[in-house]
C-alpha cells in the first residue's frame, strides 16, 4: 500500500480491504494511524534485515558473503517492493522519534552484518585494511543506502549491475582484495 499510495495515501478502509478484513478490526488492533505506521515500519526492516542477513549466512567464505550482502542490498536482488516502503517511512524519523529508531537499528543491525564479514575476512587474511572495519562497513553502508535510493527512484541512468559493480569496487579497494570485482555480479 505504501508503495502504491505513500504513507499520506494510507486509510485504514483501503488496508482493511488489501487484507481482507474489515475496518474496524484494523481499528481494534492499532488505535490509530501512526501505531499502524510505526508498527508496519518495525515490520519492514525486520523483513529487510532478516532477508539481508539470510543471503550472507548462505554465502561461503568472506568474499561470497560480502558480494551476497552487497547483492541483497541493492534491487532488482533485494525486491523494490520491500525497500521503497522503507526510503519512505524513513523520511518520517525527522518528525516521528518512533521512525527515527527503527531507521538507526536497520543501520546498526547492517552495519554490523558488514562488519562481521569485513574482521573474517581481516582474520582470514583475505581482506586488508588500511582504515578500521567499522569506518570500511560504515562506508559501504552509505554508499548502498545511497544507490538503492536511486534504483528504487526508478533513476534511468544507473542499472542494478552497475550499482553492484560500483559497490564491489569500493569494497575491493577499501578492502585490498581485487577478487570482490570478480563475479557474476547480478542473481
Amino acid at each position: 500500500m505504501i508503495s502504491e499510495f505513500g504513507v499520506e495515501g494510507l486509510r485504514v478502509r483501503r488496508l482493511a480491504a488489501a487484507a481482507g478484513v474489515s475496518p474496524p478490526l484494523v481499528s481494534y488492533h492499532y488505535p490509530d494511524q501512526a501505531t499502524l505506521i510505526e508498527s508496519v515500519h518495525r515490520e519492514l526492516v525486520l523483513d529487510y534485515f532478516v532477508y539481508r542477513e539470510s543471503a550472507a549466512n548462505a554465502a561461503s567464505g568472506p568474499v561470497e558473503k560480502l558480494r551476497a550482502c552487497a547483492r541483497a542490498g541493492l534491487p532488482p536482488a533485494v525486491d523494490p517492493a520491500l525497500v521503497a516502503p522503507l526510503f519512505e517511512l524513513h523520511g518520517l524519523a525527522r518528525r516521528h522519534s518512533k521512525h527515527a529508531e527503527a531507521m538507526s537499528g536497520l543501520w546498526h543491525s547492517e552495519h554490523a552484518l558488514y562488519l562481521g564479514i569485513i574482521e573474517a575476512g581481516v582474520r582470514e587474511g583475505v581482506f586488508s585494511l588500511v582504515r578500521s572495519a567499522s569506518d570500511v562497513a560504515g562506508t559501504l553502508l552509505a554508499l548502498e543506502d545511497g544507490l538503492a535510493l536511486h534504483l528504487v527512484g526508478d533513476n534511468n541512468s544507473m542499472s542494478g549491475e552497475w550499482a553492484l559493480g560500483t559497490l564491489l569496487h569500493t569494497a575491493a579497494l577499501e578492502l585490498g582484495c581485487p577478487e570482490l570485482e570478480h563475479s557474476s555480479l547480478l542473481p
